[in-house]
């Protein structure tokens, strides 16, 4: 337990300097491409970059589930358990991330773009072309290199991602302050943005290669052992982890696609830049709950359930405070800050501040349920309340589109989520946490 603990610390400390960095790096990015890039190419990027995000669902949940189950097998010290998950980790994610590379170029290249991310008319073609392109490559190697962080994680050394998070966006910014006012372009800012952090997971995909040799080199898995055993049971897992990064993309960024297609350049920059704030506080959320995955999977493996039932109980009030503290700052100075934050350049209404004020709570929320149910082993049928969430927010957006316009979609997407999964999944993992607890204190 004391190494447990002395890991979750280490990893505390490291996420918060990682963190805060990424922060400053969301928060100067948008104001900084709307002074060099205007409304309409700002709108571009942010419908662009949100649409290359569609990646990440392609991985069916394998990396996630891969944290949970290495962790596992490192609880029980077995090797050859890590090596062949590891190995079937390593080789679906390639292959997969390959696929996308050379699919994405071929899309670039001869696709119709602009049907794809939105009209953008004061954009050339070949600007968008070479922007999607650029996303697209990074974002398909990063999707490879993020192995190197899920089996981090799984190990409980989660600093290290951390730290290389924290020279990643050491670089991003100071290459961002280069870029300000100058002549460039959409792919300029995609590469600052995404190339660092990109190329330093995949290099430390090859340190872990190196420092655990029992990994190296990577298994490829037989197709009777995906069928059976630990294996198989990864990817099971993995089902409930796919639904809900699916969930996730069409929470965070198809939203952002649908607005940049159905209604104005403003409107879309707008949204984009709440959504980016979204996805910034559950960043913060992040610090603690990434972190925990593995080490209450850990406690849990162990038969240690009052830790785990502390652990939930701390997480539950810091995401309380965090998402509940931001979303009432939004709802209450949302006008202020934003005028603020992106100057005179953008616009907000308030129906749609008041609807990612219950984004900011509800998928913030969610996420930790999620989190802690997967770290406990409480999957089943958690793709329903996602199914029933996403149809929720459709019907709501419909009905109140007429009256609100883009903002329709800010509260269908804020409504839903308070109404199902935000005490759903956590109520579940609760309930799976003091059942183990009960046996044990009976034994």
């Amino acid at each position: 337990m004391s190494e447990r603990n002395r890991r979750l610390r280490l990893a505390l400390g490291t996420s918060f300097l990682s963190k805060g960095l990424g922060a400053i790096v969301q928060v100067i990015t948008l104001p900084i491409l709307l002074d060099t890039l205007g409304t309409d190419r700002l709108a571009a990027y942010l419908a662009l970059t949100a649409f290359v995000a569609w990646i990440a669902p392609l991985g069916l949940g394998v990396l996630p589930a891969l944290t949970r189950q290495m962790a596992m097998a490192a609880a029980r010290d077995d090797k050859q358990l890590e090596a062949a998950l590891f190995g079937a980790g390593f080789w679906f994610v390639l292959i997969v991330g390959l696929l996308i590379t050379a699919g994405s170029l071929l899309f670039a290249t001869y696709g119709n773009v602009r049907a794809v991310i939105g009209a953008f008319p004061a954009v050339s073609g070949t600007e968008l072309r070479i922007g999607l392109a650029l996303a697209m490559v990074f974002a398909g190697g990063f999707f490879f290199g993020n192995t190197s962080v899920a089996v981090r994680a799984g190990y409980q050394e989660y600093h290290v991602s951390n730290s290389l998070s924290v020279i990643a966006n050491i670089i991003t910014i100071a290459l961002l302050v280069l870029l300000q006012g100058r002549d460039v372009a959409i792919g300029h800012f995609v590469t600052v943005v995404y190339a660092p952090l990109t190329v330093l997971v995949l290099f430390d995909l090859v340190r872990i290669l190196r420092a655990r040799p029992h990994l190296a080199p990577p298994r490829l898995p037989h197709l009777p052992d995906l069928r059976h055993g630990d294996l198989a049971f990864l990817f099971r897992t993995s089902g409930s982890a796919w639904i809900a990064q699916i969930h996730g993309f069409i929470v965070a960024h198809a939203s952002v696609v649908v607005v940049a297609h159905l209604f104005s350049a403003n409107e879309t920059s707008a949204f984009g830049a709440m959504m980016r704030l979204v996805l910034l506080v559950n960043a913060a959320v992040g610090l603690y709950v990434w972190p925990l995955i593995p080490a209450v999977t850990d406690a849990f493996t162990r038969g240690e359930t009052g830790w785990a039932r502390k652990s939930f109980q701390r997480s539950l009030l810091l995401t309380l405070t965090a998402a509940g503290g931001a979303s009432l700052v939004v709802a209450i100075a949302g006008k202020l800050l934003f005028r603020l934050w992106m100057g005179s350049g953008v616009e907000i209404d308030t129906p749609m501040l008041m609807g990612f004020a219950m984004i900011i709570l509800g998928f913030n929320i969610t996420f930790f349920g999620f989190n802690l149910c997967l770290s406990v082993g409480e999957i089943r049928l958690l793709a329903l309340g996602y199914v029933a969430e996403v149809l929720a927010a459709v019907l709501l957006a419909l009905v109140l589109e007429p009256a609100c316009g883009a903002a329709a979609v800010a509260l269908g997407l804020g409504l839903a989520s308070l109404a199902l999964n935000s005490w759903l999944l956590p109520w579940r993992a609760w309930r799976r946490i003091e059942s183990r607890h009960a046996v044990a204190g009976t034994i």
